[in-house]
């Protein structure tokens, strides 16, 4: 993201689920190991001035905001699947064979469903994909029927910050910037410090630039 400012302090938190959620910084485990321990954590230029970001714990940064950063991963893909027959016994063989192909789950979302039959929708990591065609092949054999769509050109942009445990309307903000601007999502997922949307990837980079001015990161 070419907008993007420098942070003076980040929680071991906020840098751990930006880590996991595609940001490519650090190794989530080190930023793990770190907060475990107490041991602060500079991230900057080896040889350079001391003008990097320093990862601490959340009581040490001084600057509280109520999102700390973005992140854009452009490394998933999402695969529906509709026309599941007796959809409740069997959503569990679809991750059952995805798991066996060495297929990393991420969002999942669901539509349509009724006793008989429904759909399903989940991101795979890109790095997957020779597994996850595997998968398909093995799920179309199992499951008549079934139609699979794979969408590629996709992205997950993500807000992170631990103001968001305290505080109401991050999602209401973040939909409002998304309608306003006339862009269109196609799966979004919380946790207590994050929220992630699925667009496409053409658009990834207006939803942070658009994102990050509203809420002054």
């Amino acid at each position: 993201y070419p907008d993007a400012k420098k942070m003076e302090m980040i929680s071991y938190e906020e840098m751990m689920e930006l880590a996991f959620l595609g940001a490519g910084v650090m190794e989530p485990r080190a930023v793990e190991l770190g907060g475990k321990y107490g041991v602060e954590i500079y991230v900057g230029k080896s040889l350079g001035e001391r003008n990097g970001t320093i990862i601490t714990s959340k009581e040490k940064v001084m600057e509280k905001k109520l999102i700390t950063g973005i992140s854009i991963n452009e490394n998933i893909l999402m695969v529906n699947i509709e026309n599941i027959p007796t959809y409740a016994k069997n959503v569990y063989e679809i991750f059952k064979v995805a798991e066996e192909f060495g297929v990393s789950i991420g969002i999942i979302s669901q539509n349509d469903v009724t006793a008989e039959k429904g759909s399903i929708a989940f991101t795979a990591a890109k790095t997957d994909e020779a597994g996850l065609e595997k998968a398909i092949v093995k799920l179309k054999d199992k499951l008549k029927g079934i139609e699979v769509n794979v969408k590629k050109d996709v992205s997950k942009v993500s807000l992170v910050g631990i103001g968001m445990v305290s505080t109401i309307g991050i999602a209401s903000k973040t939909f409002k910037v998304l309608s306003e601007n006339n862009i269109s999502f196609h799966q979004v997922s919380t946790s207590e410090i994050s929220v992630s949307l699925v667009v496409d990837t053409d658009k990834a980079k207006d939803v942070a630039r658009l994102l990050s001015k509203e809420f002054e990161i």
